[in-house]
């Protein structure tokens, strides 16, 4: 395998979760078609809400409710080819409701499938901060990825920068529309207010700066560097997930 699937170095089925902002939907999909692409049976889901598949990323939509298919039953559409999606419901809003930690464990239970979810949402800011609940994380995860839209790198704390700013504000210690130091956003992100505050110790943790193109080479090297010292990510990329692009970063 190679691609996304190789710098991402997802090396076993399982799940993967992802979180955070700067491209998470993007990955996400792109991933899966690279999967199926490669044979291999994938599923897409949530734990929150996404919004339904366009018709070229997913060869179906199957609503669950509150229910667990019979494995007889799940087997055979998980193989079929392509990706997956699966949800509870479709809300009025049209995005679709996330499965249940009992629904996410029986998909787990097959041998063999990937299964993609996206565990938070970020509102379509670059950069993101987690209120308590977040992310919807299941303990359950064999990679975790972190997205971090470098677009945001930089820029003053305002709500079209940042979703949830005030937390953003209160943990970095600023004042709204001052500027986002790389390494402070850095520190966050490993730190304990931060997405990895309920992740297995067993899950691989990977950290993207997403939306690479969109910040300066000085911004990307302190952000970047920060986030190397800190020693809590397995591995650090950078890149354009819309695009399938994601380099390994080093000093």
């Amino acid at each position: 395998m190679a691609g996304l699937i190789s710098a991402l170095g997802l090396d076993r089925p399982g799940l993967v979760s992802l979180v955070g902002s700067g491209g998470k939907t993007s990955l996400l999909w792109a991933l899966a078609a690279e999967l199926a692409a490669a044979g291999q049976p994938v599923a897409v889901t949530t734990t929150t809400h996404i919004p339904p598949p366009l018709a070229r990323q997913a060869a179906g939509l199957w609503l669950w409710g509150a229910e667990i298919p019979d494995p007889a039953e799940l087997r055979p559409r998980l193989l079929a080819p392509g990706p997956l999606c699966l949800a509870a419901s479709r809300q009025a809003t049209g995005k679709l409701r996330g499965l249940s930690p009992a629904q996410i464990a029986a998909l787990l239970a097959l041998p063999g499938l990937w299964l993609l979810c996206e565990a938070d949402g970020a509102a379509g800011r670059p950069l993101k901060a987690w209120d308590q609940h977040e992310p919807a994380l299941t303990g359950r995860e064999a990679a975790i990825v972190v997205l971090v839209g470098g677009s945001g790198l930089g820029r003053p704390l305002r709500p079209e920068v940042v979703h949830r700013p005030q937390i953003m504000a209160q943990a970095l210690d600023l004042a709204p529309g001052q500027p986002i130091p790389p390494p402070a956003l850095a520190a966050y992100l490993a730190g304990p207010a931060g997405p990895l505050r309920n992740a297995s110790p067993n899950a691989a943790k990977t950290l993207v700066l997403g939306q690479g193109d969109q910040t300066s080479p000085t911004q990307r090297r302190a952000f970047l560097q920060a986030a190397a010292q800190t020693r809590r990510f397995d591995r650090l990329l950078w890149g354009s997930p819309a695009n399938r692009r994601l380099s390994p970063w080093w000093e």
